[in-house]
């Protein structure tokens, strides 16, 4: 149950009666929506901050490079951090995933 895939009219009775807990974390509290409905706008400017910082994280994600890829997600997140782009946007979430799979893939 993840909070991009499921609504919280989904994920609630799944983790209270199958789990046993009601769930506390931010996207439940705040009722965040699912990833393809999440905001995606970016100004140019913003676009243009960003650069092609995905598409590096990509290449070296694809070259199993997963050091240097995570670290493009990390710059990527930092910016966005900067321009008050935070969760729940489109692209955090997306870099995001980008980063937690990096270090998934590390493990392999």
């Amino acid at each position: 149950m993840h909070h991009l895939s499921n609504t919280k009219a989904e994920r609630t009775p799944v983790i209270e009666n199958g789990l046993l807990f009601s769930c506390k974390c931010k996207a439940c509290l705040e009722n965040w929506t699912i990833l393809p409905k999440l905001e995606s706008r970016l100004s140019q400017a913003e676009m243009g901050k960003l650069g092609t910082l995905l598409s590096k994280y990509q290449s070296h994600f694809r070259e199993h490079k997963f050091e240097k890829a995570s670290t493009f997600c990390i710059e990527y997140l930092k910016k966005m951090d900067e321009m008050k782009i935070i969760a729940p946007h489109r692209n955090y979430e997306i870099a995001s995933m980008a980063l937690s799979s990096c270090f998934w893939a590390s493990l392999q």
